[in-house]
Order: structure tokens, then C-alpha cells, then sequence
């Protein structure tokens, strides 16, 4: 029977998706003396902290079972019983009612005599939030200001014309608009809404996005 080392696949997982364990515990939240626990298993990650690992992108069933997610799709389904499946819990995908249209510029308004739905399907395993930093976030203005929040998606991949949250050298980053460098496709360009300033262009390989498919608008003033 195979033996499964759980610390030593953590370990394993860290070393290939971090420079080093104490980067690692910096973006986890948690103590190297902590961590030391996990990687020589006198402890075993519990649902908080493997949900966490889940959204850094860790094979949680590797993890635990040293075989793929990949793998176990090609295995027998199982069924369940009815009780059983009344006890799995998902998150709610809100539905919100489109009440009408509201110009940008100088229109009427339209109301809608029928309602339109806009589904916001937000998953904590999926999306998480940002909030816009309150000394450097400015050259979105004023569309987006401090202290707002940023929804982003683990998974949607962005394409051009979208809001990204951007990443690149470890620790810099910014919430910009995405263009895609047609005469080059290794490289892509973030723009801001304030056109005073300048374009970032990043080697498409050396910066990680993800796309902010929500913005909430907080009661800061402008």
C-alpha cells in the first residue's frame, strides 16, 4: 500500500510554486514554526487551511491522496443517496434584478417594464477580493478610487479589454485595463483610465492576471 507523506507533498508544492518557504508563509499568513508543523506532520491541514492552499492553486486531492484531480476523473462514479446530496451545500449564485438603463452622458433614463437578471455567481472558492490601496490608487480615478473593492476571478482568463488585477517582480502590482499587443502577443500592455499615465508593458511569461469581473464602489468621497 502506497504511503502517503502529506508534508512532504506540501513541501513539494511550495518549492515549486515559491521562491522559499518564508515568501510562502508570507502570502499564506502563516509562522515558518507553524509551517515547520505542516511539512513534518505533527499536524494535519484542516478544511480552513486546505482551502486556502486550493485557491494558490494546490491539488488539494494530490495532496491528501498523491494522485491527481486529473486522475481520479477516470475512476468509476459513485452515486449517493437523496439525504446525502440534501447535505452538500453550494454557494448561491444571487440573481439581481436590471431595473432599467442609466446613461453615461446625456440621455433619458429607460425602465424596464419587465425585469432583466444579472446573475452574480461568486464562489469564495473561486473569487476573492482586493481593496484598492488608499495612498496608490489613483490612476484609475474616477471610475475607481481608494478604498474600493476588487472582485477577482482564480479562474476566468482574461482577454483584451478586460479589468485585471496585475503581479509581476514578487511585489508589484496594480488594477489596470488589459490590452493585448497585437504586433507582439509575448507582451502586454495595462492601461490606466487617467491618461496622464503611461502604459505598462510586461513580458506576457513574467506577470500573473486575473480578471476583475466586479468593482464595488465604496461610501469614501472622491
Amino acid at each position: 500500500m502506497e504511503t502517503i507523506n502529506i508534508g512532504e507533498n506540501l513541501r513539494i508544492f511550495i518549492e515549486k510554486n515559491f521562491k522559499n518557504l518564508t515568501e510562502f508563509c508570507k502570502v499564506f499568513g502563516m509562522s515558518v514554526q507553524s509551517l515547520h508543523k505542516y511539512l513534518t506532520n505533527q499536524r494535519k491541514p484542516g478544511a480552513e487551511i486546505l482551502a486556502k492552499l486550493s485557491r494558490l492553486g494546490c491539488d488539494i486531492n494530490w495532496l491528501l491522496t498523491n494522485q491527481s484531480s486529473s486522475q481520479n476523473q477516470k475512476t468509476e462514479l459513485k452515486y449517493i443517496s437523496i439525504e446525502d446530496a440534501e447535505k452538500i451545500t453550494v454557494p448561491p449564485i444571487l440573481s439581481y434584478p436590471i431595473l432599467g438603463t442609466i446613461p453615461a452622458g446625456m440621455a433619458e433614463i429607460v425602465d424596464y417594464e419587465r425585469f432583466e437578471y444579472f446573475d452574480f455567481d461568486f464562489n469564495p472558492q473561486t473569487h476573492g477580493m482586493l481593496k484598492i490601496d488608499e495612498e496608490f490608487g489613483f490612476s484609475m480615478m474616477p471610475l475607481v478610487g481608494p478604498g474600493d473593492i476588487c472582485i477577482i476571478s482564480f479562474y476566468d482568463k482574461p482577454k483584451n479589454g478586460d479589468w485585471v488585477a496585475a503581479r509581476w517582480d514578487e511585489t508589484k502590482g496594480a488594477l489596470k485595463e488589459l490590452a493585448v499587443d497585437d504586433e507582439d502577443p509575448s507582451k502586454v500592455i495595462l492601461l490606466s483610465y487617467n491618461q496622464t499615465m503611461r502604459p505598462i508593458v510586461k513580458d506576457i511569461n513574467k506577470v500573473k492576471l486575473w480578471k476583475v469581473p466586479v468593482i464595488i464602489r465604496t461610501a469614501n468621497k472622491r
